[in-house]
């Protein structure tokens, strides 16, 4: 599965493919970690540092800047930058363990459970409404 619809558009794993081109051609990285590693990761699926950085929002900044910049085969990329700063958070939210640091990375307290309780509804939300692209719920599909 290479492709996911949202009800904002559809989400391409060629996005993601399309920039580590244009940085390797080009030989600099948009301030990532991306390389052919994190494209290529069949035989290194268990390492979920690899999906971290792949779907991280430096990556995200990346993919919005070279569609800004007019890079071909970018041509509608803002569904998957959403889908990629979706996942960040959550990762940043997940690992969070300090209540001293600013942002998504602060430890769940007190302070900031309601605006995490409205995230996870945002992002149960956004996750039930993933769809294949001939239609079926991501959720319920075999893959």
């Amino acid at each position: 599965m290479k492709s996911i619809t949202t009800p904002t558009g559809t989400v391409e794993w060629n996005n993601i493919l399309t920039l580590n081109d244009v940085q390797n051609t080009i030989g600099l990285s948009a301030g990532n970690k991306l390389s052919n590693k994190h494209v290529n990761f069949q035989q290194q699926k268990m390492k979920v540092s690899l999906a971290v950085q792949t779907l991280s929002n430096s990556v995200a900044v990346g993919l919005q800047s070279a569609f800004e910049l007019g890079v071909d085969g970018l041509d509608a990329c803002s569904s998957t930058v959403q889908f990629i700063q979706y996942f960040d958070k959550l990762f940043d939210v997940m690992n969070s363990r300090s209540k001293f640091v600013p942002g998504m990375k602060q430890a769940i307290s007190s302070n900031n459970i309601g605006y995490r309780t409205h995230f996870f509804q945002e992002v149960k939300q956004y996750l039930l409404s993933l769809r294949t692209l001939d239609g079926q719920s991501l959720l319920e599909c075999r893959r």
